[in-house]
């Protein structure tokens, strides 16, 4: 497939933890984004009260997404037509696009492989999904009252998950590898722990510690879905979160 434009790996924060690897869509800037001669893109940064600082893509042809020398690959296509401005948008803890009929593209997957992606609607209109190349057992319907986690298994080598009714937001992508057979029941629904503006989230209650990158405890806070960042240094620290039956531990960018 002909590129128009590509994304390339450092934009996305690849962290891989017991056969997990979550890609971060927060953070991307327009001047991160480059595009070749094929391409009619362009891109600009501007002020939104509600949602801070975002830079946007407007583009009239194919684009494409790419991460290079990741696995699995991820692209995102969008034929535009309709010459919306600020189609892709790229704020400081998601990505959030303007219309429907945008695909999410992961390729080079194993058979059985899980991908679980945080995501909420775009405005009053309720997502749509559809998906190829994948059984799921989640509601593909998305409001936006919050953000939910639409869990896939792959049942081919590529696996298509396409909004199809107006636009939506994306913060993470989490793939986990099937090494063997079969992903295993704990992989599927381990814990995920993200990092956005003020705080650090949890997908279940667990007992949470944060950590220097040296090892030095910085705080602790029990059975909980969130801990405020709000006073702590910028910087990478380390997050081990733990409930009765899982113990996860990811490195986290607070920004």
């Amino acid at each position: 497939m002909k590129k128009v434009f590509t994304l390339i790996a450092a934009l996305f924060i690849g962290v891989v933890v017991a056969n997990a690897t979550v890609y971060s869509f927060g953070g991307i800037t327009s001047s991160m984004v480059t595009v070749n001669s094929a391409g009619a893109l362009s891109a600009a940064t501007i002020t939104d009260s509600a949602l801070c600082q975002y830079d946007y893509i407007t583009a009239n042809a194919l684009m494409t997404l790419d991460v290079p020398s990741q696995l699995p690959n991820i692209e995102m296509q969008y034929t535009n037509t309709s010459t919306k401005t600020a189609f892709f948008k790229f704020y400081p803890n998601c990505m959030y696009t303007a219309g429907k009929n945008v695909s999410i593209v992961i390729s080079n997957v194993n058979v059985n492989d899980s991908i679980i992606i945080h995501t909420t609607a775009k405005g009053t209109t309720s997502d749509t999904w559809t998906v190829t190349g994948a059984n799921t057992s989640s509601n593909l319907n998305v409001t936006n009252a919050s953000w939910v986690d639409l869990r896939f298994q792959a049942t081919a080598t590529t696996v298509t998950l396409k909004e199809i009714n107006g636009g939506f937001k994306i913060s993470s992508l989490t793939w986990f590898s099937n090494v063997a057979t079969a992903i295993s029941t704990s992989q599927a629904n381990a814990l995920i722990i993200r990092s956005v503006p003020g705080a650090v989230l949890i997908s279940e209650p667990a007992d949470v510690q944060l950590l220097s990158v040296t090892g030095k405890e910085v705080m602790t806070v029990l059975n909980t879905t969130s801990v405020s960042t709000s006073s702590l240094p910028k910087g990478i620290y380390l997050v081990r979160a733990k409930t009765a039956s899982k113990n996860m531990i990811q490195k986290v960018v607070i920004q």
